[in-house]
């Protein structure tokens, strides 16, 4: 069983990665199962084809990042704690997120084929960035906030946060960023902080 649990991380771990750097077109069933080292029956036995496995890894990761963006929520008492919670969590994870983002712009990926995947794609929880509905519903339900500006509001956070969390994987731009203070993480925060202050209280956009 170990083995089977082994297998599959592989398969998703190296899939991840070649979808990532080489496009969906670019990688193979053959070239993921020589880098997983697994056999191509292994994969289609855990995934069906090469479309459901991108699929799968990409509501993957949207799940996984929802789930965090939940348990922020949970854990921490005012909107300025989750705020900070969310952040330092999709940077703990921006491999993660860089990954997921740059696969899905690569040209030639084919939309989710109809069914139980292509029900969750569409579904209302994949309409932006993961965890954008959890926090909705916490500004209007905990914060009695108008839902119509909330979402501008949380939407244009998440901006922010996806921004600076994929900023921070490109090594080039690190170098650029050392030499820069207002680029130190404690100053994003603060001025993430300060950007949502003032969106949470300007006036209802139409």
């Amino acid at each position: 069983m170990l083995s089977e649990i082994s297998t599959r991380s592989n398969i998703i771990e190296v899939s991840r990665e070649l979808f990532s750097e080489l496009g969906y077109a670019g990688t193979s069933i053959r070239a993921i199962a020589g880098k997983a080292d697994a056999n191509i029956a292994s994969i289609n036995y855990h995934f069906g084809s090469k479309h459901d496995l991108f699929w799968y890894l990409v509501l993957d990761a949207h799940r996984l990042i929802e789930k965090g963006v939940a348990e922020c929520i949970d854990q921490n008492n005012d909107h300025q704690e989750i705020l900070l919670a969310v952040f330092r969590f999709f940077r703990s994870h921006k491999g993660l997120v860089r990954s997921t983002i740059k696969a899905l712009m690569n040209e030639g990926v084919p939309p989710a084929s109809k069914g139980h995947i292509y029900n969750e794609v569409m579904a209302d929880s994949m309409m932006g960035p993961p965890g954008t509905v959890s926090l909705i519903n916490y500004f209007v339900e905990e914060m009695k906030m108008d839902r119509q500006h909330v979402v501008w509001v949380v939407k244009s956070i998440f901006s922010l946060v996806v921004h600076w969390t994929l900023v921070s994987t490109c090594s080039t731009i690190n170098k650029l960023i050392d030499m820069d203070p207002s680029w130190e993480f404690q100053e994003l925060e603060a001025n993430l902080l300060s950007a949502a202050k003032a969106m949470l209280q300007s006036p209802n956009l139409n």
